[in-house]
């Protein structure tokens, strides 16, 4: 049996596969002009409406959290429930997206891809760890 982590971080990129599903048949519609992008712009477009989603859901949990969770602004020893699923949010739409990436440009983007990469370890290891002031950067 998958731990939490590994369910809810592949569970946030499949919803983030399903947004950029949702946006290929929305965009189509509700956009007049839509078919005349090229493939590769509506590839982009898709690409950030999902990132433009998972902003969205990152900064209403990140909002939400300075605002009602943690109102003393305290680094704790360990990762509480709402901080472990923002990770693992996290984790999932960077495994979205170096898929993504791996898959849609045919030149690596090393720099992204590094980006990627460093940022699932890191965060993978304050889940692991559960090391609640790794989870900030200071």
């Amino acid at each position: 049996m998958k731990s939490p982590i590994e369910t809810r971080t592949f569970y946030y990129a499949l919803v983030c596969y399903f947004v950029q599903v949702l946006s290929k048949v929305v965009s189509k519609k509700i956009i007049p002009k839509f078919d005349t992008l090229t493939v590769k712009q509506q590839e982009v477009w898709f690409n950030k409406t999902v990132s433009t989603f998972h902003a969205v859901v990152m900064f209403s949990r990140a909002f939400y959290y300075w605002t009602s969770i943690n109102l003393e602004y305290q680094l704790y020893e360990q990762v509480s429930l709402y901080e472990a699923i923002t990770i693992d949010i996290m984790m999932g739409y960077l495994i979205y997206d170096t898929i993504y990436e791996l898959a849609m440009n045919p030149k690596l983007d090393i720099p992204t891809l590094f980006h990627h990469v460093i940022g699932f370890v890191s965060h993978y290891l304050t889940r692991s760890l559960d090391n609640g002031s790794a989870s900030f950067y200071r």
